[in-house]
């Protein structure tokens, strides 16, 4: 399945590899502006995360166990990588301005269902208990431009 969705993304995304790591140090940074709100905008919910992120696995296993029928979407990013630093931090500074600060060990898992910005791994939890996030699911579909 996830080759499926690294396939597509290479489709739409030329400056992207089909591999595990989805950036390139050749992308602008329109071009990865573009990436990031087209892979938002072209699922329900889309999750950019750390492989090695214990937060982010977490997450992850939440979504997969619980919501493994919804249109999901996994954007792992790699911190050794000019680009998915700059996609980290453009998801920081978007969706968080007036709590930015560089700390690349505190910004992801950056989760989006419809749209919307959730937020992290606490977030998705508290969400879910209180079925906020199934209705988040349930909800209008926001275009992130």
């Amino acid at each position: 399945m996830l080759s499926s969705i690294y396939r597509a993304i290479a489709g739409r995304f030329p400056a992207y590899s089909s591999t595990a790591s989805m950036s390139t140090s050749a992308a602008k940074q329109t071009d990865y502006k573009s990436f990031v709100n087209g892979e938002i905008n072209a699922h329900t919910i889309t999750m950019f995360f750390w492989a090695t992120c214990p937060y982010c696995r977490e997450a992850r296993s939440i979504l997969d166990k619980d919501y493994a029928s919804v249109d999901t979407n996994y954007v792992e990013l790699n911190r050794s990588n000019s680009t998915d630093e700059q996609i980290r931090e453009y998801l920081q500074q978007k969706w968080k301005p007036d709590a930015y600060e560089y700390k690349p060990t505190h910004s992801l898992p950056c989760i989006f269902v419809n749209g919307h910005y959730l937020g992290g791994c606490s977030d998705l939890k508290t969400a879910v208990s209180k079925n906020g996030f199934q209705k988040l699911i349930d909800s209008p579909k926001e275009t992130v431009a």
